[in-house]
């Protein structure tokens, strides 16, 4: 008697079925074996729906700045007691702005990267820590500005956000220390997004969103140019959105915000990934519009803003980082926690 086989029921047919996720932002199957955590809530800082973003702390540790985007509001938490505060509304003076991102500078001001709502312009302005002093910085009128960082010297490297796959008009700019003085450091970018340096500044890395692109670049011995032989793209990210905000730990780890993946990916300084840090509730669509991470002064604690689509609220969320803060950073040079890089338990 001969065996029944699936070529003799005509009625049988394979399926394809769902795993969790699948329909959402699943992890790509070269990712799936990192090391993977999932952040804890830690303070709701919003409670209508809208993008956070450009987390940074003050040089101890104990104020959280992050910009609250639609509302156009400079804000902080108090990490003590988590209450959270408007610092500065940016529409009183730019009216069509759309914040992207806060530093401080290690005088204590805030300089604040924004766009205007058209995103054809844009700029940096900075003020006091009370919000008093507001600035416009006139040599970075025009920039598209999402992010920007300081270096040891108090030089600022800025992404220009513009640009797309077909259309790469996006840069990187480079502002003098006095504020005098802009050039161009890189062009050619998909809409350059997150930007960070090296702990020995001789690195820079870019998030290029539109092209799923992290760019690690070699800078030139002046600082203000990207060397000709030391560029890369070292990661291609999947899915939609693409790679947002990084940040570098003292161990020169880079971690990524997906936007619309609602988790952290962290690579090692030569842009292999390392490990992952998931949004709770990414799985059923849960704080996916993850931007931006930022690590707390001396400690392992990594923050993370997030946006949910299901409970129209905004987020931080806190994990554990593979190593502290970036101890040197513009802004934290000569902090009082960073007598050694002797690391800190989480």
């Amino acid at each position: 008697m001969s065996e029944t086989t699936d070529l003799d029921n005509f009625n049988y047919y394979p399926t394809l079925q769902y795993l969790p996720g699948d329909q959402l932002c699943p992890i790509p199957a070269n990712e799936r074996a990192l090391q993977t955590i999932t952040a804890k809530p830690f303070v709701e800082a919003v409670d209508h729906f809208g993008d956070l973003e450009g987390l940074h702390f003050n040089r101890d540790g104990s104020i959280l700045y992050f910009c609250n985007c639609p509302d156009d509001k400079v804000m902080a938490v108090d990490m003590e007691t988590k209450e959270v505060s408007t610092v500065l509304e940016v529409n009183q003076y730019i009216p069509d702005g759309y914040i992207a991102a806060v530093k401080v500078h290690k005088d204590g001001r805030l300089f604040v990267a924004y766009l205007t709502t058209s995103f054809t312009s844009g700029g940096i302005f900075y003020c006091d820590p009370d919000g008093s002093g507001f600035h416009d910085i006139e040599i970075a009128k025009g920039i598209r500005a999402d992010d920007m960082i300081f270096d040891s010297e108090g030089n600022i490297y800025v992404t220009d956000m513009c640009g797309s796959p077909t259309l790469k008009t996006g840069t990187i700019e480079w502002i003098s220390a006095d504020l005098t003085t802009r050039e161009t450091v890189l062009k050619n970018l998909a809409c350059p997004n997150g930007i960070a340096l090296s702990t020995d500044e001789t690195i820079l890395w870019i998030t290029d969103t539109a092209s799923g692109e992290l760019i690690r670049t070699e800078l030139t011995e002046d600082k203000k140019g990207a060397h000709p032989l030391g560029q890369s793209v070292v990661y291609h990210t999947t899915g939609y959105m693409g790679p947002d905000s990084i940040v570098v730990d003292d161990d020169d780890n880079v971690y990524n915000a997906l936007y619309f993946q609602g988790r952290i990916l962290v690579y090692n300084k030569y842009g292999f990934p390392i490990g992952q840090i998931f949004m709770p509730g990414r799985k059923e669509g849960r704080n996916l519009r993850t931007t931006h991470p930022c690590i707390r002064p001396g400690t392992n604690e990594i923050y993370i803003c997030a946006n949910d689509d299901v409970s129209k609220k905004a987020c931080i969320f806190k994990a554990g980082s593979f190593a502290p803060a970036n101890t040197h950073s513009f802004y934290l040079k000569g902090n009082r926690f960073y007598p050694s890089k002797e690391r800190l338990p989480l």
